[in-house]
């Protein structure tokens, strides 16, 4: 009898690159029927794929969330009087997805996102090219008026008459969205920079290429600020200060010339600033500073628990003004989660990051998630929602008492050679 062995690598792979798709990739969670059974089958593959075997950790972080998430839509149909239930469930299966898939991988999670986004960055370059010539390739899975997606990468366009291609998309939504999964993918590293120099340096430099095919305003700031990170930690850890004061003096530069002279950085920022200035409570608009104006009554509302994922209460004020589709694609993920999900969810999402007992860099981690927020809706997917349950490394109790151990050998090892 013939016996398929699978390694453990392959699953890994498997699993988070199902993960990535679900968590963006509009052939995945656009099309219908699929893509409302979507987050539920992934729930069902990954439990038969770890034998429905469950820590007991995971279980009690999962009956936490389920509680949490169960209360807080509980009030939600208490104080509107409807839910989407549908949505709802949806909502707990992705939560429960990620604690499970963080769980089943364990510390390996970092490893196995780098590589899976090195190949989905390697693919997308190949077709982005293929798109700059002028080549474009026929599909059925349309993406507003903006794009089609090819499953294995998106094709998207500035202008939707004549569909010229300037940015890179990857296989996800639009430009920003692949941006964001590229730095997050990258801070996974935040407490493993040795092994990121060491043993993923061609995956970081194919990563940082990509980004900047991408154009995204939001991805350009915080892959900056993160390398800026990165190089003073480096430093640090090297002992070599003035080097490292000497590579963020030229990151600091190249960022300022960036910023003044690109349009995409510093002229829009400005313009969306602007665009705010004189917009009044039933005004929209869809850029970030507008979608946080937009947010704000809906937040002073309903702050602790939110206003749903329904249209008809999350958009109550605006759908009398304005149709449906007007209303959609707003891009503030920070102030639009909180306006669904209520400051409840997102100071427990925050909180359970800093009481990750195995990451180091637990601030660098919050600000960068609410940087990343800032441009996308990333907290409707169960690849964001994996950030508090990701085994960054050894807790930090056996750290530091692997340190200890190491002082206690050293000094023994010395005692004995006086002898």
């Amino acid at each position: 009898m013939l016996k398929l062995r699978i390694s453990q690598r392959s699953i890994d792979a498997f699993l988070v690159l199902l993960l990535f798709c679900i968590s963006g990739n509009p052939a995945f969670t656009s099309i219908q029927p699929l893509g409302k059974a979507i987050y539920g089958i992934f729930l069902v593959v990954l439990l038969i794929t770890s034998g429905f075997k469950i820590k007991i950790k995971a279980l009690k972080t999962s009956a936490f969330w389920i509680i949490l998430l169960a209360t807080i839509f509980f009030a939600q149909y208490l104080k509107f009087g409807y839910i989407t239930v549908l949505g709802s469930v949806n909502f707990i299966i992705k939560m429960l997805s990620a604690i499970l898939l963080a769980s089943y991988i364990g510390d390996r999670f970092p490893s196995v996102a780098i590589r899976v986004m090195a190949g989905i960055c390697a693919i997308s370059l190949v077709f982005y090219l293929i798109n700059l010539t002028g080549v474009r390739f026929h599909s059925p899975i349309t993406i507003g008026t903006k794009g089609e997606s090819l499953i294995i990468y998106t094709q998207t366009w500035e202008d939707p008459l004549d569909k010229r291609f300037f940015r890179n998309s990857g296989m996800f939504w639009e430009p920003g969205a692949f941006a964001g999964y590229i730095v997050a993918t990258l801070m996974l590293f935040a407490d493993k920079l040795k092994l990121l120099w060491t043993r993923y340096l061609p995956e970081f430099v194919l990563l940082s290429v990509t980004l900047v095919t991408t154009l995204s305003t939001t991805g350009y700031i915080t892959f900056f600020l993160l390398i800026l990170y990165y190089t003073i930690r480096w430093g640090i850890d090297r002992k070599k200060r003035l080097l490292s004061y000497a590579l963020i003096t030229v990151f600091v530069l190249a960022g300022v010339i960036a910023f003044t002279q690109l349009d995409f950085l510093g002229r829009k920022i400005q313009k969306e600033l602007r665009s705010t200035e004189n917009l009044t409570e039933v005004d929209v608009s869809d850029s970030r500073s507008g979608s946080l104006m937009f947010d704000l009554p809906y937040i002073m509302s309903s702050p602790v628990f939110g206003n749903g994922l329904a249209l008809s209460t999350r958009l109550r004020f605006h759908l009398g003004v304005y149709e449906e589709e007007d209303l959609d694609g707003f891009s503030n993920g920070f102030s639009g989660c909180i306006a669904s999900m209520g400051l409840l969810f997102m100071l427990a999402y925050l909180i359970a990051i800093g009481l990750n007992p195995t990451l180091r860099a637990k601030w660098l981690i919050i600000l960068f998630v609410i940087l990343l927020l800032q441009g996308e809706y990333f907290l409707n997917y169960p690849l964001f929602m994996l950030f508090p349950f990701v085994c960054y490394g050894p807790p930090m109790s056996k750290r530091s008492k692997r340190k200890r151990l190491k002082i206690i050998w050293h000094k023994k090892a010395s005692d004995e050679s006086q002898f």
